[in-house]
């Protein structure tokens, strides 16, 4: 299943009509595929991977996969009976990363095979129905020539946003394509010119939802919207000659999917 909805790439990319949906899907699955084979990795999500490890007189251990999202627990065979009896505990016994290394506090393992079992969870995965209210009470100041985020946040999906001038709806209602502008797919507005909203105002959202289209890393999410606007760019600009083909630097991009790349030692 794709991790990036056909609906959020369309919004991204400013598309309303239907016509390309089919190739607008292709590109991203191709994408996905691709940034997961240069990572090492599959990018969508499993739950309840269980693995054993040998212990090495390490505190480290590195699990078979990155992009953890959650370990359930971790356990240690202390008489090597086939039983593990000790639960470790996070952040006192060991601390974990995404990267999928898992790190004790003190000590080491010592040498034993199978010594540790862990279960966790790795991967991420498609939530386009997750609908979230926006916050009424944090106040964030609007510009006109530029877009900022919502509640000095980050909320893909947005919509319905009404604006006021005060907290909880208790000021000014301004008007959506009057007073401002949403981009919904990243969680920014912008002031219209002509509109009641002065320059620089703090303002308040009195009423509105965002849904999370799914639980992946803003910066990872954004690069892989990025690569595959890059490649619908590129498929027009072959049949129709006309503008530039790339618009967001790739090598920046792959420096996002390096950070999440498949740490090996």
């Amino acid at each position: 299943m794709s991790l990036i909805a056909l609906a959020e790439f369309k919004s991204f990319i400013h598309m309303n009509e239907n016509y390309d949906d089919v190739l607008l899907q292709e590109i991203i699955d191709g994408e996905e595929a691709e940034v997961s084979i240069y990572m090492n990795q599959d990018l969508n999500q499993v739950t309840g991977e269980t693995e054993y490890h040998d212990g090495n007189r390490d505190n480290t251990i590195l699990l078979n996969h990155g992009l953890v999202t959650a370990i359930t627990t971790v356990k240690t065979d202390d008489d090597n009976d086939g039983v593990y009896e000790n639960t470790l505990t996070v952040q006192t016994d060991y601390v974990w990363y995404i990267n999928g290394v898992i790190q004790l506090q003190f000590g080491y393992f010592p040498v034993r095979m199978k010594l540790v079992e862990v279960v966790y969870d790795h991967g991420y995965a498609t939530n386009p129905t997750a609908v979230t209210n926006l916050p009424t009470t944090i106040g964030f100041t609007v510009y006109k020539d530029r877009a900022v985020k919502v509640c000095h946040g980050y909320y893909s999906g947005l919509a319905n946003v009404v604006l006021n001038s005060a907290a909880a709806g208790a000021g000014i209602t301004y008007a959506e394509s009057i007073d401002y502008a949403v981009m919904d797919d990243t969680g920014e507005v912008v002031i219209i010119e002509t509109g009641a909203i002065v320059d620089g105002a703090t303002v308040y959202i009195e009423s509105g939802t965002y849904s999370k289209y799914s639980n992946l890393p803003l910066d990872l999410r954004m690069a892989l919207k990025k690569k595959m606007t890059n490649t619908y760019q590129s498929s027009h600009h072959a049949i129709e000659q006309e503008g530039e083909a790339k618009e967001f630097n790739e090598k920046y991009l792959y420096k996002v999917f390096d950070k999440y790349a498949r740490l090996s030692i």
